[in-house]
């Protein structure tokens, strides 16, 4: 998991004696020390260091209760320090925790000694619901944050007018489609990096949903409660898979701290952010495929000069679909949180840096 704040420079790789190491500078590293100053999270660290586990058998060495775990270890995941993930079970899928880094290396001279990630770039924000194509299936729909719009689970209103302004999305199987404008306002229209962030989870209790359509030949057994793998393209070509699930089914009593009360479904979801530039493409630090932007983007469109500004129409356009294919490994559906629901007040953020 990448470190959420621009000032966390995270290393993925190992330094010269072996250790991974996480480098942290800048005013925001509170949150990183508060994460080490409890014993239960120091000993959680320490059982992670050369395996992975569950959250039963960490609790059962800690003595502690499963919500107590689970607390912690979101402000462990939060920090950077470990990542989670889930495979399948016995039962259903249970979650695995690992360790991401070895040492963490503070620098109070921010700026000397660590190559700083670009702060120059431009920001737009798209509405979850401002999409320009769509397939979906039910259970499906809209919501904004006083109402549902329309009905729950009918595919005809993703045909309707309010749907731009929608700050959830939600479907069982499908996509849905953004068009981003590459006519960016910057001094120099050339762009070294492209970066996607987007609150998601997959959606529990799908099979026993009476309002469950799936398309022809797509066997409902094929369904897996709770957890969904998210597919990602750009210019119709897929760049990258993530796995999600729906994280109320492990934390039943924590609510989305934006979500209105009155919503039954999914409270929150993993803050999922997708960097590709011109060595691959990456989720949350970690790199998923070697697609590039000169894979997406003709090479013009990336070093455009003030000439080629000029001649920039408002077709310039780039295409970012986000859905679960037909021979996904795990399909329980998706949500797509706005600003008014779920951890995080952000639509869909699109930032292209110089």
């Amino acid at each position: 998991m990448e470190p959420k704040n621009p000032e966390q420079i995270p290393n993925p790789d190992q330094s010269k004696d072996g250790y991974r190491d996480l480098h942290i500078e800048g005013r925001n590293t509170a949150r990183i020390v508060k994460a080490l100053s409890n014993e239960f999270r120091i000993q959680i660290l320490e059982l992670l260091e050369n395996r992975e586990m569950n959250i039963n058998s960490i609790r059962k060495h800690l003595g502690i209760s499963k919500t107590t775990v689970l607390m912690h270890l979101k402000v462990l995941e939060e920090a950077g320090f470990i990542s989670t993930f889930y495979v399948p079970g016995s039962v259903g899928h249970q979650k695995l925790c690992k360790k991401e880094y070895d040492r963490l290396i503070f620098n109070f001279t921010p700026g000397k000694g660590i190559n700083r990630e670009p702060t120059n770039y431009y920001e737009l924000n798209i509405a979850p619901g401002n999409y320009f194509n769509f397939e979906i299936y039910p259970p499906c729909g809209l919501a904004v944050k006083e109402s549902i719009i329309i009905r729950w689970d009918d595919p005809s209103v993703f045909f309707s007018a309010e749907r731009i302004n929608a700050s959830i999305l939600w479907g069982t199987f499908g996509f849905v489609e953004y068009l981003v404008p590459l006519n960016i306002p910057c001094e120099d229209l050339g762009f070294s990096k492209i970066e996607i962030t987007m609150e998601l989870s997959a959606r529990g209790n799908v099979v026993g949903n009476r309002m469950l359509i799936l398309p022809e030949g797509m066997d409902k057994d094929r369904l897996t409660d709770g957890v969904s793998d998210i597919a990602f393209w750009l210019n119709g070509i897929e760049i990258a898979e993530h796995q999600v699930m729906d994280e109320t089914k492990a934390d039943e009593h924590n609510m989305g701290k934006l979500t209105p009360h009155w919503w039954r479904g999914t409270q929150y979801g993993e803050l999922v952010k997708i960097e590709i530039d011109h060595t691959g493409t990456f989720i949350n630090g970690v790199q998923k495929s070697a697609v590039s932007l000169d894979n997406i983007l003709p090479r013009e469109v990336l070093q455009r000069n003030l000439q080629m500004k000029r001649l920039l129409t408002s077709g310039d356009s780039m295409r970012f679909r986000v859905g679960i294919k037909e021979d996904a490994a795990h399909i329980s559906g998706f949500n797509i949180f706005g600003k008014d629901f779920g951890n995080y007040p952000t639509d869909i953020s699109v930032r292209f840096y110089k």
